[in-house]
């Protein structure tokens, strides 16, 4: 390990005599985007020349510094929106681009020609999860080429909505190749973390000023206009992780990160998501599990006073704040009543509900006609199947949808390995909570097709590349000190 980080050392001492050349390379990269940029946006004057001038110095700062636009970009995938390509609505699935797109495009040939300076192209940490993301991306693949024969995928939606779901996972091998050391690691977590708090505090914020709807299923900051299921399972993603971290946190932490899994809970309640509800029970279930610990008693203190809130804001308050309260008690007490009947009664008890399993019991019929691969990555048009398994099915076939659950499966199985080989508080509580959000997120798709939302896929593959970094030092012997030891949480 020594001598090869001696090796990168001494590589590096001498890339500044080549960097000219790797940059000029990286300019005429740039050429093609910028058409591109020209065509879509049909900016132009002092906007496009500024924006232009700003992508090429941002390419060139990510050749010398990759780690500065990898963080860039987490920053701009939580508080991106979308824009469109294609596509009008009805039967058209629209294409839409965000912004973290574009500078995913310049870290990678920053990231690149930076690894091919230093002559390590080939140097590829060894995970679990491996094996199972090339087969994910390899059906994917596939399935969209034989829909494109099949005359069941269009051109313009099968390249851009296959290139968008191996997107995801060209981040997580990235992040997983850029971020090196346990400080790296911590200060993703916490940007991570900082970012998910301002996105909930500007949701709760804009509930209270614009109360005509619900956080998520308004216009939001993140998720865009009528988006409570997309937020929700963000959030999901966002509270098994902040919990874990309160779980496992030294006293100098616990407090910041139990205000984030609270104010994030209270978000969640806000969006009024039922899918997210659901998913918040074996959640909790999970991680109560696998931790074993006492602070989770705080954890449902946290829900019984968010509870308590919302029950008695039109008596314990007055004017417009008691008017918020007393309709959100009123539209969330809703929610909760409907879950339950669909329970006790069947999904004919709830009309959302019936409409879902009217849906997927006419594309399950028509999967008969394409089982093996589906018809195409892009097919099926978003918001006529809300189910993350049955869309699988349909896009990719019933190979596409075991490839899926094995992918899910090896990346909880390997994340659980590490929680119970680590010696370290600080990976417990990412591991753990990771663990919790997955569980959450993976039941929620059962009311949505979370797994091709771009929020929450980039957080989750993002996230997912931390925990694997984590497993790769544990098991290859390259546990930092960061890592070990009794202050685990708060060295810096």
């Amino acid at each position: 390990m020594r001598t090869e980080n001696t090796m990168l050392s001494n590589q590096s001492k001498y890339i500044g005599s080549r960097s000219y050349g790797y940059v000029i390379t990286l300019l005429l990269f740039l050429l093609p985007l910028d058409a591109v940029a020209l065509d879509v946006t049909q900016l132009e004057g002092p906007v496009l020349g500024g924006m232009l001038l700003a992508a090429v110095s941002f390419a060139i700062l990510t050749f010398f510094k990759p780690k500065i636009g990898l963080f860039v970009m987490l920053i701009a995938m939580l508080v991106a929106t979308d824009a469109g390509l294609g596509g009008e609505g009805g039967s058209s699935r629209r294409v839409s681009v965000r912004a973290e797109d574009l500078i995913l495009i310049l870290v990678s040939g920053g990231w690149l020609l930076r690894r091919a300076a230093l002559r390590n192209l080939t140097v590829i940490h060894h995970v679990p999860i491996n094996k199972a993301v090339l087969s994910m991306s390899l059906v994917i693949v596939a399935a969209t080429l034989i829909g494109l024969f099949q005359n069941t995928v269009s051109l313009q939606n099968g390249f851009f909505f296959a290139l968008k779901r191996i997107e995801f996972f060209w981040l997580f091998f990235m992040t997983l190749h850029i971020i090196e050391s346990p400080k790296e690691v911590k200060l993703c977590i916490k940007l991570l973390l900082i970012a998910t708090a301002g996105i909930a505090v500007v949701g709760v914020l804009q509930q209270a000023l614009v109360p005509i709807s619900e956080v998520g299923g308004g216009i939001t900051m993140t998720a865009g206009a009528g988006r409570a299921n997309t937020l929700g399972s963000f959030l999901l993603i966002m509270i098994g992780l902040s919990l874990g971290m309160f779980i496992y946190s030294s006293k100098q932490g616990v407090l910041w990160n139990f205000a984030i899994f609270a104010i994030t809970m209270a978000t969640l309640v806000f969006t009024k998501s039922r899918g997210a509800y659901v998913g918040c029970i074996p959640l909790l279930g999970v991680m109560m599990i696998i931790t074993r610990s006492r602070r989770m008693i705080s954890v449902l203190a946290v829900g019984l006073l968010i509870g308590i809130l919302l029950a008695s804001g039109r008596f314990a308050f007055s004017g417009p704040l008691a008017t918020l309260l007393g309709g959100q008690t009123e539209d969330i007490a809703h929610q909760f009543k409907s879950i339950g009947d669909v329970f006790t009664k069947g999904v004919k008890a709830d009309s959302s509900m019936n409409a879902r399993v009217h849906a997927w019991r006419l594309a399950i019929r028509d999967m008969k006609r394409y089982p093996v691969l589906g018809k195409g990555v892009g097919s099926v048009r978003l918001g006529k199947l809300d189910n993350t398994y049955v869309r699988e099915i349909a896009e990719t076939g019933f190979i596409g949808f075991f490839c899926l659950i094995y992918l899910n499966i090896v990346i909880l199985k390997s994340t659980f390995e590490l929680f119970l080989m680590t010696d370290s508080d600080y990976v417990r509580g990412v591991t753990s909570g990771f663990i919790g959000g997955h569980i959450g997120m993976l039941v929620h798709g059962m009311a949505m097709s979370n797994f091709y939302t771009i929020l929450n896929m980039e957080v989750f593959w993002f996230l997912a590349a931390l925990v694997m970094l984590l497993y790769h030092q544990h098991t290859s012997g390259e546990v930092d000190y960061a890592y070990s030891g009794v202050p685990q949480y708060v060295q810096n």
